[in-house]
């Protein structure tokens, strides 16, 4: 165990995990007694747990006053809150890992997926994955949003993930660099840039209408990679579903910023412009939870992965070359 060497963090030795599950209630709800009906105590019971956290911080948590209306965070509160929810998370997972030892769980594999990697690299993976380990039930968890599939391997809810970095500061995840995926901007036939299919400046991005994703981390990083650079995009319409998007571009709606794996190459109402010279390629890797045990079926499936896209990226190379 490390050694504690300030005063206050000596003193919050005494803290104990009813009192932080108690505080993190009273504080999500804004409430004792919803928290005490959430938690089956009563409310004096969570008024005690919450006065005897206070008593050990030295600090006054939460702005109490008379009559309905709910309690506040004080600006201690806010910063034990913070602190609270990385904790309380850690000891999910230990539950879940606790869980899996006591069970033996040796057959069951769960893994959060976002569409692209979900319709391009899994597949595949999953295919061979089951013939090496036909005993290992693997579960999915597809989401548009990456900060919601790193929350639910953080929480020990996924044993691993597909995501995009960079990882939020302060995960315990660990990640692995899977492959590299170049962007293109996906128009209308008829529009001006479907002629060239290339992007004379990168200032037109600027100048055009812009359909874009919605939660998507690495489409983020993309805007922000052009505000950087003076350009403020013109979005027009936001959506999650990667043939919504291409549907919304060959309507005339706006012109998506899509990467390669996203795209539906097969279609023939849209035209793509290649946009390796100006926006740098998303990296797509896998991560999992640094401290939580790490199952031999999900060691074997990282190395899978690391070996189908290898062989990916490869094909993504020659078929940009070739468009």
């Amino acid at each position: 165990m490390p050694k504690i060497t300030s005063a206050n963090g000596a003193r919050l030795r005494g803290l104990e995990l009813r009192h932080l599950v108690a505080f993190e209630a009273v504080a999500r709800l804004r409430s004792f007694s919803g928290a005490a009906e959430e938690l089956g105590y009563t409310q004096s019971a969570i008024s005690q747990q919450v006065a005897d956290l206070e008593r050990i911080a030295r600090a006054r948590m939460f702005e109490r006053f008379a009559g309905p209306r709910r309690v506040e965070l004080t600006e201690a509160g806010r910063v034990l809150l913070t602190h609270a929810h990385s904790l309380l998370a850690r000891m999910e997972a230990v539950g879940v890992d606790l869980d899996a030892l006591a069970q033996g769980a040796v057959g069951d594999l769960r893994v959060g997926t976002f569409q692209s990697a979900a319709t391009k690299l899994l597949p595949s993976l999953l295919a061979m994955f089951r013939t090496a380990w036909p005993r290992i039930e693997v579960t999915l968890f597809e989401s548009g949003s990456h900060d919601e599939i790193d929350d639910q391997v953080e929480r020990g809810a996924l044993d691993l993930a597909f995501t995009h970095p960079p990882i939020p500061d302060g995960m315990p995840l660990e990640y692995v660099d899977l492959l590299s995926d170049p962007y293109f901007l996906v128009v209308a036939q008829d529009h001006a840039l479907a002629v060239g299919r290339v992007l004379p400046r990168l200032e037109t991005l600027g100048e055009i209408d812009l359909v874009a994703y919605r939660f998507c981390r690495a489409n983020a990083e993309v805007e922000r990679y052009l505000r950087a650079r003076g350009l403020q995009p013109r979005v027009v319409l936001r959506a999650e579903d990667n043939h919504l998007l291409q549907g919304f571009a060959a309507e005339g709606i706006g012109a998506a910023i899509m990467p390669f794996l996203a795209i539906d190459w097969v279609r023939e109402d849209v035209a793509t412009v290649d946009l390796a010279e100006w926006i740098p390629n998303r990296r797509i890797g896998l991560v999992w939870h640094r401290d939580r045990f790490q199952s031999p079926a999900a060691a074997a499936f990282i190395q899978l992965a690391e070996e189908m896209a290898s062989q990916l990226d490869a094909q993504i190379g020659l078929q940009v070359r070739t468009t």
